[in-house]
């Protein structure tokens, strides 16, 4: 599992350069994180459409990083 400073790594190294920092946030969160993702997705901690969101944005993660929720996992159904 990726922890949370590799997490900003890869927000720091996110391929697409022409991304916002709001919408690299929401985009390596999906990689890495799907749980955290779905939990901020459309709400006021969304980054992807504004960056005023940031700070918020990241002290949730911090806040609930290390807690994995695998009810995101066990809802989802998965394709073979």
């Amino acid at each position: 599992m990726t922890d949370f400073i590799q997490y900003l790594n890869n927000v720091s190294n996110c391929k697409c350069k022409t991304l916002d920092l709001g919408k690299k946030f929401v985009s390596e969160l999906f990689t890495i994180r799907p749980d955290l993702y779905y939990k901020i997705t459309g709400t006021k901690l969304d980054t992807f459409y504004d960056d005023d969101n940031i700070p918020e944005f990241l002290i949730f993660l911090l806040k609930n990083w290390d807690d994995i929720d695998y009810s995101y996992f066990k809802e989802t159904e998965t394709y073979v």
